[in-house]
């Protein structure tokens, strides 16, 4: 729902947030976070979510 499927970003979705200003770098990261925080989410341990939140986000840049 977050516009990525089986590995590929949904062009309609990278072009709304190129639209809005976000380059493409950034566009790309915001829609696989929010794909993957939809499976982190479900977690219910909360160490080990917070654990799996930080490493994904330094897997994918989103440091800032």
């Amino acid at each position: 729902s977050h516009g990525t499927t089986v590995g590929e970003l949904d062009p309609n979705m990278l072009f709304y947030l190129r639209s809005r200003g976000i380059p493409e770098t950034k566009a790309r990261q915001m829609l696989c976070e929010g794909f993957a925080s939809q499976v982190v989410d479900q977690i219910e341990h909360a160490g080990l979510r917070h654990y799996v939140a930080s490493r994904l986000a330094q897997r994918l840049g989103g440091n800032d």
